[in-house]
Order: structure tokens, then sequence, then C-alpha cells
């Protein structure tokens, strides 16, 4: 576990290879880590490029591995988004928070529009990414072809507990901040 600037969570490299890479199989267009590409290098060491580095030459050299077996800019955005939700869960965790809302982004699929303002525990979030099967993002088919929804964004409340109303615990911390 390690921290980044202003104590945010950055992941670590035994987080991508143990939690974000098996989080790939829940997507159908993407090639499984263990297949080779063109020249017999195997997909997860451009998958690890995407995910370790922000540098654009090593960008395009794993995007290059992947052109012709899958839609390399969609597998570097949902590498790129289980990094970023992954993160802002743990955070929180390590923050001292328990519970998320669901809050609305620009882009989201109609199923995610029904769960917006929904509580879920962020131990629930984050034991669905260590299962393969995060909660977002998550693969979607639009017109008969694989694509992926980025999910909801999440507000979390450090003073909200299982059990806790949502609305009352916002009227509270409303009156005590006065």
């Amino acid at each position: 576990m390690t921290e980044g600037r202003g104590g945010r969570y950055r992941i670590s490299d035994d987080d991508i290879e143990s939690i974000i890479i098996p989080s790939l199989g829940s997507f159908l267009f993407i090639p499984p880590p263990a297949a080779t590409g063109f020249g017999g290098m195997e997909f997860i060491h451009s998958y690890m490029r995407l995910l370790s580095s922000d540098e654009y030459r090593d960008h395009a050299e794993a995007k290059d591995r992947l052109i012709g077996h899958c839609d390399a800019m969609a597998v570097m955005n949902v590498i790129r988004s289980l990094k970023r939700h992954y993160e802002w869960l743990m955070t929180a965790k390590i923050e001292g928070g328990t519970l998320a809302t669901l809050s609305e982004t620009r882009r989201h699929c109609r199923s995610c529009s029904t769960r917006v303002g929904e509580v879920i525990e962020i131990d629930y979030l984050l034991a669905k990414f260590q299962s393969g099967r995060p909660e977002f993002p998550h693969e979607i088919y639009v017109e008969e072809s694989a694509a992926f929804c980025e999910g909801l964004y999440y507000r979390f409340n450090m003073l909200l507990r299982p059990g806790d109303d949502p609305n009352f615990t916002n009227v509270w911390k409303g009156i005590s901040d006065e």
C-alpha cells in the first residue's frame, strides 16, 4: 500500500497483478493476459505498461502490441478506469470511510442511472474487485458490440456507518458545521 500526493492511495504492482489484471476477465472484448500477440509477447506486459507508466512512449508501445487483437483505446480506458475506481475506494477505506453514495457522471449507462443515490458499503465494493468482478466499470452491449460503462462516481461520507440513515446524517452534519 503506497500513498501518493495528499495522502491519496496509489496502486502498487502487487495490487495491479492480484486485483486489476484478474478484473480484466470480466470484459469479453479484452484478450486474456496470458494470450500472446505478434512477436510472442504476452498481453499482460502491455497491460502492466498501461497501468504503471505515465510516459507517452510506454503507452504507445503497449497499445501497438494490442492493435489487431482488440480495440487498444478501449482496453486502455478500461484499465485506467479500473485503476481509478480501486484507488478511490482504497483511499476512502484508509481514511476510515465505510459507505459510499453513488453519484452521477456524464457518461454512464441506463442501468447505472437507476442506481444514483444508492448507498453501498466500501468493503462490498472492494470484495467485488478482489473477486475479479468489479461493480464499476462494467461491460455493456451497444448494437451487438461490446463496450464498457465507466460507472458512477462515489461520494464518501465519513460520518455514515452501516445502518445509519443517510438523510439524517447529512442534516446532522449541516447542523454541526454551523
